[in-house]
């Protein structure tokens, strides 16, 4: 942090004027009065007082002591300000505190200026349980948990570690490289950093540490070598003198250029301010940085301004830039402790036992609002503060937004301190652009990318990948599907990225890796990626990174075909099913009753004993299934119906024996089972080599007994043609784009079965946080849109659906209801509407009879009458036939008596009145239903005769 960074030093002779004119300097501020009764507390103040940091701090506590004393001039207390140099020495410092406890005797300690004096004098306190206090050391190695008696005042650097991960994540970068001075200060905030950035999934890959006193030629070889590296965000962490002589570099460097990013510390960017115009508009143009954030008020402004003066009167060349947040925290400090001298006068005795025992937590109690913001301490740290985040843009800093425990938020102007979710405003960054960097790029020394690939692959899956090593060059060739696909989305990077194809132990190692092992030399970063045919699983990715799945993947089982005979004696019954087989059951019933409605009263097939009409009925619609049927229909409305009724039986038995023909003349198979928990106890199970499908098998409980693993498909053809019983496996257990590869030459034979189990794909490895990940998976997702992997996989295998697609459920050809529903819908209403019709046309004819029977008939005595009349048999006619029978009424010899009868004034002619397809009742008018006047006059006459 900016505390721990010493000013520029003043010269010897400046602080000799200093010593000279220390002991007037009360002079130049208003003294309050205290009468004799005041007691003193003694507090040593450690600094560098030969630089502007320190003399700059000195004059804060010197103005915060006289304002504190003028507010409060009847305080019983006085602080008594003891000031030791230090030069930036941690055993100068030891040596100043020492003197302070023993010799003067300080009840508090404040300073040092530094992280590494702070680090020996809080351990002096400690010892000595004198409470020593830090506006400037902010290193989070030391603490008040380690040790009890020290106090900081400033703000850690370990509160920097979120807002600088939520930056990394808000621009999408995956890595960053700290670059840090090599001293307590510098080192202490990394390892926050680094936890910080791994919970948001980004990484540290490398690290630089510079020291102090480091020559410009080490600066810029370190520098060279980050320019070889892939990453191009940086975290400089480091004292300012030190900073501007590794920015002159970068910038000689080409490193502050665009695709660069730079982002300062606390510490550092609180001394922008403090840093030339032209040197900040030159080598640190587009950087970030993070500012505790101070508010502006009233208060804070008349500080700045009674500092301004006091410093010039005491000869200081500073001006308002050179007033940090360091300055403001040593202000309250002092204000803090002139608080807490005074409530350990109310509350204890002034006795030295007391005082160190009670001393430690009044301090640590003292709340109020000061200069700096709320003074609040909790755990022996300040508060965490909100931070401001600046971008350097020409010779001054800009707001860009602010970082709070909420997040990233940009601040709305004249809103007081109300934040809003809204972002941060643009940046611009090096090289003068507001394209936000992608935070890498490719090595511009041009390193080639070492990417693994498995093998030696065999000589089935050359289309998925062949990596064969050509034994005259010893050059690796390598092509094939997968290889294709991650050269094409290369390709689409709107950089270059050179790679090198290598495979691990080809010539050393008789045994092939497996592909757990290929993803754990990623891992251990002993190759810069992994490209084959590897399955995306939870388990490897939690050590590596996959692009997007470029194959969608499962697994299943390829399991053989066998003729399918079972159940042969009942095979006439399989080209219809079941369904249709009853509804045809049941039309044929039903037809035939509509059969026996419309002929039953006039057609004597149909009637004499039930017994009969049943059997009549029943033999006329079944051998209308084979068009054997005698008996003649003599209704029109029944000819109607069982026209219709014929030809959907010609429908159903032509597509009937047709299906049965082919089910008897074509081979059919079928798979030997179709789950993978139907596999007996005794069959053994295949998979593949150095897949992870074999730990997916014994996750489901199998044998490791029955499991066989194979490389290749023509292994995976001679196993199950041998078949569990002769040392072969009943099955093959593997990812989908195997088994088509297998299918497109083995379809007739085996077929693909069983419950498709979840699997992740087949992704592209890289080491965690790499950033080709979301460019190749970008890359990736646009080659998929486009159809252009389908083109790739065409050109290497071909027409993968060229076996007809043969997968566990095969093609059918049975017979089903809904081929047929059309047909059945037409025959089921001319059937329902001829019998509608028929019974219409008969109570029509019947209704004089209907309607004279005696009113007080019951219901159900009227239901039997007219079912009495309908079964009385009618004769049926024609139009035709009754005007011949009209014309020949002279004539009686001519008419049969089954369609004339006789009167006693001659022969009896039917009516002239009909119903179209129906009956008319052509009886004798004698024999025909009178009422029962007629009737008996009918029956006198006939006796008479």
């Amino acid at each position: 942090m900016m505390g721990d960074v010493s000013a520029i030093g003043l010269s010897s002779t400046s602080l000799v004027i200093f010593l000279l004119l220390y002991t007037s300097f009360a002079t130049h501020l208003p003294q309050p009065a205290f009468d004799e009764k005041t007691s003193s507390f003694k507090v040593g103040v450690i600094l560098n007082l030969g630089t502007k940091f320190g003399n700059s701090s000195r004059l804060c506590m010197e103005i915060a002591l006289s304002d504190f004393y003028l507010a409060h001039s009847n305080h019983k207390t006085r602080l008594d300000l003891v000031f030791m140099n230090s030069p930036n020495d941690p055993l100068s410092a030891a040596s100043a505190a020492e003197n302070l406890i023993t010799k003067q005797e300080v009840q508090a300690i404040v300073g040092p200026q530094t992280s590494e004096e702070a680090a020996f004098v809080s351990l002096l306190g400690n010892a000595n349980k004198v409470p020593v206090i830090s506006f400037s050391a902010t290193s989070p190695s030391i603490s008040h948990e380690k040790t009890p008696f020290f106090i900081r005042t400033a703000m850690s650097d370990s509160f920097q570690a979120s807002a600088i991960a939520a930056l990394v994540s808000h621009f999408t970068w995956k890595q960053i490289v700290p670059i840090y001075e090599q001293s307590e200060y510098g080192a202490g905030m990394i390892s926050y950093v680094v936890n910080a950035l791994k919970a948001i999934g980004a990484w540290v890959p490398y690290r630089t540490a510079i020291p102090p006193v480091s020559s410009d030629d080490f600066i810029s070889k370190e520098l060279l070598k980050l320019m070889n590296m892939e990453c191009r965000v940086f975290l400089v962490n480091m004292r300012k003198s030190l900073a501007l002589r590794l920015f002159a570099k970068a910038r000689e460097a080409g490193m502050m250029d665009k695709d660069f990013v730079w982002i300062l510390s606390d510490g550092l960017t609180s001394q922008l301010g403090t840093i030339r115009p032209p040197i900040l508009r030159r080598d640190f143009y587009g950087v970030l940085g993070l500012k505790t954030l101070v508010k502006t008020s009233r208060k804070l402004q008349d500080f700045e301004n009674r500092w301004l003066k006091v410093s010039r009167n005491d000869n200081l060349e500073v001006d308002r830039s050179d007033l940090t947040v360091f300055g403001l925290w040593a202000y309250d400090t002092v204000w803090a402790l002139a608080v807490a001298a005074e409530t350990e006068f109310q509350t204890n005795p002034r006795s030295e036992n007391n005082l160190k025992t009670g001393w430690l937590k009044t301090i640590l109690d003292v709340e109020f609002n000061g200069i700096s913001g709320e003074f609040q301490l909790s755990g022996g740290e300040r508060k965490r503060p909100v931070f401001e985040i600046v971008n350097v843009a020409g010779s001054s800093e800009r707001t860009v937004g602010y970082w709070t425990e909420k997040g990233l938020q940009r601040y709305h102007s004249g809103e007081g301190s109300n934040f809003s979710t809204e972002g941060l405003s643009p940046v611009i960054w090096p090289g003068d652009t507001t394209v936000i960097p992608r935070g890498w790029v490719n090595p511009t020394v041009g390193k080639k990318l070492r990417i693994l690939v498995p093998g030696p692959v065999k000589t089935g899956f050359h289309p998925f990948l062949r990596a064969e090593k050509d034994p005259k060059t010893g050059k690796l060739a390598v092509d094939g599907f997968v290889i294709d696909v991650f050269e094409t989305a290369l390709k689409e990077l709107p950089y270059a990225v050179p790679i090198e194809y290598v495979q691990h132990n080809i010539t050393g190692s008789m045994k092939k890796p497996t592909y757990d092992e290929l993803v754990q030399f990623v891992f251990q970063q002993k190759y810069d990626g992994l490209v084959g045919d590897v399955t995306i699983t939870a388990n490897r990715s939690n050590y590596v990174d996959f692009t997007l799945p470029y194959l969608p993947s499962g697994i299943r089982m390829i399991v053989p075909l066998r003729d399918d005979w079972s159940g042969s004696a009942w095979r006439f019954l399989e080209p219809l099913s079941w369904k249709l087989w009853i509804v045809t059951g049941g039309f044929v019933i039903f037809t035939g009753f509509v059969v026996w409605v419309l002929e039953h009263r006039f057609n004597d097939a149909f009637r004499n004993s039930i017994k009969d009409q049943v059997g009549t009925t029943s033999y006329f619609i079944f051998s209308t299934l084979v068009y054997h049927h005698k008996e003649a229909i003599k209704s029109n409305l029944g000819r109607l119906v069982v026209i219709v009724w014929i030809l959907v039986v010609l429908v159903l038995q032509s597509s009937y024996t047709a299906s049965l023909t082919s089910m008897l003349t074509i081979r059919h198979l079928k798979p030997i089972t179709f789950e993978l928990r139907e596999l007996g106890t005794q069959d053994s199970i295949g998979y593949l080599r150095g897949s992870f499908t074999g730990k997916r098998l014994l996750k489901e409980g199998f044998d490791p007994n029955r499991l066989k693993p194979f490389s290749s498909p023509e292994e995976y053809l001679d196993a199950l043609g041998k078949g569990s019983k002769s040392g072969g496996v009943s099955a093959i257990f593997d990812e989908i784009p195997y088994i088509r590869l297998f299918l497109k030459n083995y379809c007739k034979n085996y077929t693909m079965a069983g419950t498709a189990y979840k699997a992740g794909g087949f992704g592209f490895v890289f080491p965690k946080g790499s950033p080709l990940v979301p460019d190749l998976s970008l890359a990736l997702l646009r080659l998929g849109e486009g159809d252009r992997i389908l083109e790739i996989e065409k050109r290497w295998f071909g027409d993968l659906s060229s076996c007809g697609n043969n997968e566990s459920t095969l093609t059918s050809d049975r017979l089903n209801m809904a081929m047929f529903w059309v047909l059945f819908l037409i025959t089921g209403l001319s059937s329902t509407f001829a019998v509608i019709g028929s019974l219409i046309c008969f109570l029509h004819g019947k209704r004089r009879q209907l309607l004279e029977r005696n009113p007080g008939e019951r219901l159900m005595q009227k239901v039997v009458s007219v079912a009495n009349t309908f079964d009385e048999k009618s004769v049926k006619s024609t139009g035709v036939r009754q005007r011949k029978i009209t014309e020949m009424s002279s004539s009686r010899d001519l008419f049969d008596s089954s369609f004339i009868g006789r009167s006693e004034n001659g022969p009896w002619i039917p009516s002239p009145s009909y119903c179209p397809s129906t009956s008319t009742d052509f009886s004798p008018p004698e024999e025909r239903s009178l009422p029962n006047e007629q009737k008996t006059r009918a029956e006198e006459g006939t006796s008479n005769q």
